[in-house]
């Protein structure tokens, strides 16, 4: 009876423990998910700022002309700067337009470096003349596309070029970024579906402030549309009896909980917090690369490029897709499980490909690639540097100039 005892004690003891301290952790790590992230709290002011510095009806959010923001990186502050026509800022360019326009994720924006420190301010200097970058941070191809086809560019562009990252196969099968990037709850988006081989666009599920107030109906509908609600989330959800539920996705929550406890008794030393992130990324990694298996998945994204082709060049656009490899991306290539390439380059058939993986390779060990920040790495301004001079070549060779 005595041990009976014992056991339900230290039981409670230990039930209790943890959730005082996922309960604390959750404050500074998003990534912890309890019953209530599901219907996650959307404040008034959260909302209205929103809606003032980043929502579009059309494509999720946006920048919005006018506005400045900045990063912190381990070099320090980095700020960037959005003109009147929505675009990231290129010094000594901004009045002369030229016939190149950027569309893409943040690596095509360019996070983590100044204004003349990207890789579109870098090919501007090339070709002395503005390279239009309209890259947004997170976006997937998809909202990428629809952005293009708002026709925001100038009259003289003759090039587009959409920058990805190979995550985007992700990102063209979330409708909520919340699903997938616990914590980033603003983050409603448009998504394409296939219907009877054809593209169908799924409109953004928010489409007013009061949308975001009484969101239950459209939550519900989320949990039964959006993949990774099932795929991903659920499977995150602690919640009493916590000694089990930890066991739902075992070695992701038992890293996590020891690295986050490492932090605390090593008095934050910032690595145990990087290598607890570092989980999250690795987890988010091998989604990416389980999708780029999925043939349906695939098809999507064939048929996304395929629209992004047809559209520039009914417009008179010669179009690129120019793929990014993040850090993840460089660890697959060599360990020799890189997936994505050749999939890749079979849609070399509909537009011409740049796949910057050969660069970076062929770079790793001369200059740092990436900048380090809270956001993730990012290219720095040395490979920044780099991307510009083989875009300009390969346009060069091509004949696009």
């Amino acid at each position: 009876m005595e041990i009976l005892l014992f056991f339900l004690f230290s039981i409670i003891m230990i039930e209790g423990l943890l959730f005082f301290y996922l309960k604390i952790k959750k404050k500074t790590f998003q990534w912890i998910l309890f019953k209530k992230d599901i219907f996650p709290d959307f404040s008034q002011k959260l909302v209205k700022k929103y809606f003032k510095l980043s929502f579009s009806k059309n494509l999720g959010w946006d920048r919005k002309p006018n506005t400045v923001g900045s990063d912190m990186t381990q070099s320090g502050l980095k700020k960037f700067s959005i003109n009147k026509n929505g675009e990231r800022s290129t010094p000594g360019f901004n009045k002369k337009n030229g016939k190149i326009a950027v569309y893409g994720d943040s690596f095509a924006f360019c996070r983590l470096v100044g204004d003349k420190e990207t890789w579109p301010y870098h090919l501007s200097r090339l070709l002395n003349e503005k390279v239009s970058n309209f890259g947004v941070g997170n976006y997937g191809i998809d909202q990428s596309l629809l952005k293009l086809k708002l026709k925001n560019y100038p009259s003289t562009c003759k090039i587009v070029i959409i920058a990805i990252v190979p995550e985007t196969i992700v990102r063209i099968k979330s409708q909520w970024k919340h699903f997938f990037e616990y914590g980033n709850i603003l983050a409603f988006k448009p998504i394409f579906r296939l219907h009877k081989n054809n593209l169908e666009l799924i409109n953004l599920p928010i489409k007013n402030e009061n949308d975001f107030y009484n969101n239950r109906a459209i939550i519900h509908k989320l949990k039964k549309e959006d993949i990774f609600y099932n795929k991903k989330f659920q499977k995150d959800v602690l919640h009493f009896p916590y000694c089990i539920t930890i066991f739902k996705n075992f070695l992701r929550n038992v890293k996590l909980l020891a690295y986050l406890v490492l932090y605390d008794i090593s008095r934050k030393n910032p690595k145990y917090k990087k290598k607890a992130f570092n989980v999250i990324i690795d987890e988010n990694h091998k989604f990416q690369n389980m999708l780029y298996k999925d043939k349906e998945t695939v098809l999507l994204l064939k048929k996304i490029v395929s629209e992004f082709s047809i559209f520039s060049k009914r417009n008179k656009k010669n179009p690129i897709l120019l793929i990014i490899p993040q850090k993840k991306d460089l660890e697959d290539f060599q360990n020799k499980k890189l997936i994505y390439d050749k999939i890749y380059s079979s849609f070399s058939n509909i537009l011409p490909i740049i796949d910057l993986m050969p660069l970076f390779i062929e770079n790793e060990h001369k200059l740092n690639l990436y900048a380090n920040g809270d956001l993730g790495d990012h290219t720095s301004n040395e490979m920044n540097i780099q991307i510009a001079d083989y875009i300009y070549n390969f346009l060069k060779t091509k004949n696009y100039l």
